[in-house]
Parts: C-alpha cells; sequence; structure tokens
C-alpha cells in the first residue's frame, strides 16, 4: 500500500470489506503500525481499519457498543501530555439511527473513564440519511463538522470530520479521502452542568395560551432584576412541554 503524504499521523479508512481470512499484516504501509480492525462478521463489507504513524502514543479502548455498531475507539496521547478520544465508525445506509444515539449519550462517559480532554469522531456515517439523529449528536456534545464539500462520487457529504481539505480518489473507492488537522492545544474546560433546550420540540400553542392567561401585572412586581427573575421562574412553571429539555449532560 502507498505511504501517506507527508505529516499524516492517523490513517482511518471505512468499508474495509475484509474479513478474519485476511492476515492481520495486509495492507502494512511503512512508517505506520498495522491496521487495527473491525472486520464485519457473517456477511460480507462494511468494516473500518485504522493505523498510526510509528511513535505516537495510541491506545485501542475496549468499548462495548450495540452488536450491530462497527466502530473502533482509541486514546491518543498528544504533545501536551493531554489525551484524544477517536472514534472511527463506518454506519450503513440502511442501520437506522442507534449508532448515533449512541454516541449522543456516551461520549461524555467514555472521555470521563478513559482521561480524555478532546473528542474527534471520524468515518463514513451516511448521516443525510438520518439527519436528525446527526444534528442532535452535533448539539448535545456541542461538536463541529468541519467538512463542508462533497466526499462522494456521487456529490454528497458523507464522511463528517475536522478537516482543512480534501485529497483526490483512491484506489477503486468511490469516496474521496479527506486529510484532517486537529488543533487541541486548548485544555478541555472543568465540569459543568448545562441544559440542552431542544426548541423545535416545544409546544408553542400551550405556551401561548399560558401566558396569555398570566396576571403580568400582578406578577411584574418591583425593579428590573425582581421582574425579569419572576418572568424567567414563570417560564419555567409553565407547562413542561414548552420547551423540551434534554436531560442535564455534563462537560
Amino acid at each position: 500500500m502507498a505511504r501517506p503524504g507527508p505529516g499524516i499521523d492517523i490513517v482511518v479508512v471505512t468499508e474495509t470489506w475484509l474479513n478474519s481470512e485476511v492476515e492481520p499484516t495486509f495492507g502494512k504501509i511503512c512508517g505506520y503500525t498495522h491496521w487495527t480492525r473491525k472486520d464485519r462478521q457473517e456477511r460480507a463489507g462494511g468494516g473500518v481499519a485504522v493505523c498510526f504513524k510509528e511513535g505516537l502514543q495510541s491506545q485501542l479502548l475496549d468499548v462495548v457498543t450495540p452488536p450491530e455498531m462497527e466502530a473502533i475507539f482509541f486514546r491518543v496521547v498528544l504533545a501536551d501530555r493531554s489525551a484524544l478520544l477517536i472514534c472511527a465508525m463506518y454506519r450503513p445506509p440502511r442501520q437506522g439511527p442507534a449508532s448515533l444515539h449512541y454516541l449522543s449519550e456516551k461520549l461524555d462517559d467514555l472521555l470521563i473513564l478513559h482521561r480524555c480532554s478532546h473528542v474527534l469522531v471520524v468515518g463514513d456515517l451516511n448521516h443525510h440519511l438520518e439527519q436528525q439523529a446527526y444534528e442532535n449528536l452535533l448539539d448535545v456534545q456541542g461538536l463541529i463538522d468541519h467538512v463542508t464539500f462533497p466526499t462522494h462520487e456521487r456529490g454528497g457529504t458523507l464522511d463528517p470530520v475536522i478537516s482543512d481539505h480534501q485529497l483526490g480518489p483512491v484506489g477503486s473507492s468511490d469516496h474521496h479521502a479527506v486529510l484532517t488537522k486537529v488543533n487541541v492545544g486548548v485544555a478541555r474546560d472543568e465540569a459543568t452542568t448545562r441544559t440542552i433546550w431542544m426548541w423545535d420540540k416545544a409546544d408553542w400553542l400551550s405556551l401561548r395560551h399560558d401566558l396569555q392567561q398570566t396576571s403580568w401585572t400582578t406578577l411584574l412586581q418591583g425593579g428590573s432584576e425582581s421582574m425579569a427573575h419572576a418572568f424567567t421562574s414563570h417560564l419555567l412553571a409553565s407547562p413542561p412541554e414548552s420547551p423540551c429539555a434534554t436531560p442535564e449532560l455534563h462537560h
């Protein structure tokens, strides 16, 4: 296999189509570790493989995921001694949103458990087919998808990652390669509690009706701070569906 360009520390490949009959040494790149693979079981297709530049401090993590989830997790030590949690994943088009929901719910726990300060999710997620679950993952975890260009021959953006430019076609794949540079010099903030408001799920009709029935002259008394506090408290005490808040998350 050809060696990646200069400055490439981590290589992630999805839809490898490898299985147990393929030797672990297959496709070894000079100057890089052997591929760490998660081959699809029982049927052809799929699969994820990751290799690292020799000398990079990486550790394969033992993460229990749903059986259908094709993902590998790593802990990589960075130059400032902090750690990066990497999830390399392939989500088939017809799989449904379960793997995206798993990341939304579990990334915080994995960061704490494995003492990582930063997170990077990369791979082929086919997220255009589960856009709501994907956007929820970004919102809940505070992530940003920097890939704004097509990563597929047919024009789709299927491979989200923090990226600065794309390479040309690779072999016979109909996906483009994505080169990523991650600047993680800033330490992660201390754990705080925040509430994510799902405004698109709010019951606005019920909220409007409740506000129309409110005696504002009676409620808003005193100075500006007192009135602001009373107004906010009243909104939070309105029908619980307005708006709907997610469970509190730790970051």
